[in-house]
């Protein structure tokens, strides 16, 4: 309730990026109300202004989030469509974190729409980058975990399924997907 009352005090006065974040909060308090018509009003708000903003990482920031939510919520149109613009407008050289999330949520809407082609290209863009933070590397596992059994390959997923990265996802708290490891 504090960050709704801190984003409902956001004005005209206040900068772009202040803007574009109590747009941010408003709509993960809609979503998390149920309420995705406004949600995704306040999502598409907080997106223009990340626009604005011309800055690369925090416009990507801001359609991961949104693209996650639509996919969450099943517009696969509108997830793919913001995680692609996403993926083009920052450089993954420069943005590790961001760059893998990205691409990432990328191949899980493309994995979600069936096409299994282009998460293979995903998986070798993100192959690419770092191995990065807990969260990134346990995606990274659970994809291609959920990959190898659409594919039928039990024993690919079996040896992605280590000790290591269960205690690497239960360890850092980062078990959204810990489902896909056991």
């Amino acid at each position: 309730l504090a960050y709704l009352v801190s984003a409902d005090g956001v004005d005209a006065a206040h900068s772009v990026a202040q803007k574009r974040n109590a747009y941010l909060v408003r709509a993960l308090i809609a979503a998390a109300g149920g309420k995705l018509i406004d949600a995704f009003e306040h999502y598409e708000k907080a997106v223009a202004l990340a626009r604005e903003l011309n800055d690369a990482e925090q416009l990507a920031w801001t359609l991961n989030n949104y693209a996650s939510r639509a996919m969450a919520t099943g517009w696969m149109d509108r997830a793919l469509r913001a995680y692609r613009e996403a993926a083009s407008c920052l450089p993954a050289a420069e943005f590790g974190k961001v760059a893998a999330t990205t691409i990432q949520g990328l191949a899980f809407a493309e994995l979600l729409a069936g096409d299994l082609a282009a998460v293979r290209t995903r998986q070798d863009e993100d192959a690419k980058l770092p191995p990065g933070i807990a969260m990134t590397q346990t995606a990274r596992i659970a994809l291609g975990v959920k990959l190898a059994y659409l594919c039928g390959d039990d024993d690919a997923a079996g040896r992605l399924i280590t000790q290591e990265a269960l205690e690497l996802a239960v360890k850092s708290g980062e078990t959204q997907r810990i489902g896909l490891l056991i």
